[in-house]
C-alpha cells in the first residue's frame, strides 16, 4: 500500500493506495489531516493490510497535507480558549474539495463512480461532518472525537435536512475527564447528535472508546473505515 504524493489546487497531497485483490473496485476516502498524515497512514497500512487479504476492499485515501487546522476546518469564525482564533474558512475548504483534490485523486488512480466517504479526527472531525451534511457527494461520514462544542454547531445541524447516508461517531471514554467546559460537553452532544440522524439517515451509529483524546488514533480510524465500508 504505498503512499503517493500529488498536487492539487496548489495543494500538496498524499494518498495511501491499498492493495486490493483483482477486480477490487476501490472507494474513495477523503481524510481530514494535515502535515502529520503520513504516520497516520503507515499505520493504517499495517493495520488494513490482514482485513484485505481476508477479502475487505479498502479505500483509496487521500488528504490535503499542508492544512491550516484552525482555518480551514472551522466553519465560521469564533474566539476561545482565552484568544485562539479560529478563521472560519471551512466552506473553502470544502470548494477544494469539490472542485481539486475529488476531481484530481479520481482521474489519478482511476475511480469511476465509486463511493466516497469522508473522515476526520477532533477539530478534522467537525469538518468531516460538517462537509457531509453540506455536500451530496459523501456516502458516509466518520467523525472522530469530533468538536462538536464548537459554538453554534449543534443549532447548525438541527437545521440539516440530510436524510441520506452513513454516519459513523465515536469518542473516548477518557474525553469527559476534562476541565475544560466546553469538551466536557462532548458525550452527550454526541448522543444527541446520534438520536438526532437515527432515522433520517440510512444509519447513524455511536461507539465509545477506551482512552482519551490522543489514545489509539490509528485504530479508531480503522474501526470507523470497517464500519463505514465493509458490506
Amino acid at each position: 500500500m504505498p503512499i503517493q504524493y500529488f498536487s492539487a489546487g496548489g495543494r500538496k497531497c498524499a494518498a495511501l493506495i491499498p492493495k486490493n485483490t483483482e477486480n477490487s473496485e476501490p472507494s474513495l476516502l477523503c481524510l481530514m489531516g494535515g502535515s502529520d498524515t503520513d504516520e497516520l497512514f503507515s499505520s493504517l497500512e499495517k493495520r488494513l493490510l490482514p482485513h484485505i487479504k481476508k477479502g475487505f476492499s479498502a479505500p483509496v485515501i487521500v488528504s490535503a497535507l499542508d492544512v491550516d487546522w484552525n482555518l480551514d476546518y472551522s466553519p465560521w469564525e469564533a474566539e476561545l480558549f482565552g484568544g485562539r482564533h479560529f478563521g472560519g474558512q471551512a466552506d473553502h475548504f470544502l470548494d477544494f474539495l469539490e472542485k481539486s483534490l475529488i476531481p484530481e485523486a479520481e482521474a489519478n488512480f482511476g475511480l469511476y463512480d465509486q463511493e466516497r466517504y469522508i473522515m476526520g479526527y477532533s477539530l478534522g472531525g467537525l469538518a468531516a461532518l460538517y462537509f457531509f451534511l453540506k455536500s451530496d457527494l459523501f456516502t458516509g461520514c466518520g467523525a472522530l472525537s469530533a468538536s462538536l462544542w464548537y459554538p453554534e454547531f449543534m443549532e447548525y445541524m438541527k437545521k440539516s435536512e440530510k436524510n441520506s447516508g452513513r454516519l459513523y461517531l465515536s469518542l473516548g471514554k477518557g474525553e469527559l475527564k476534562t476541565r475544560n467546559a466546553l469538551m466536557k460537553q462532548c458525550g452527550a452532544l454526541y448522543e444527541e447528535t446520534q438520536k438526532f440522524f437515527d432515522g433520517k439517515l440510512e444509519e447513524s451509529f455511536f461507539e465509545w472508546n477506551n482512552g482519551g483524546h490522543g489514545f489509539e488514533v490509528p485504530e479508531r480510524h480503522l474501526r470507523a473505515i470497517l464500519h463505514l465500508l465493509q458490506k
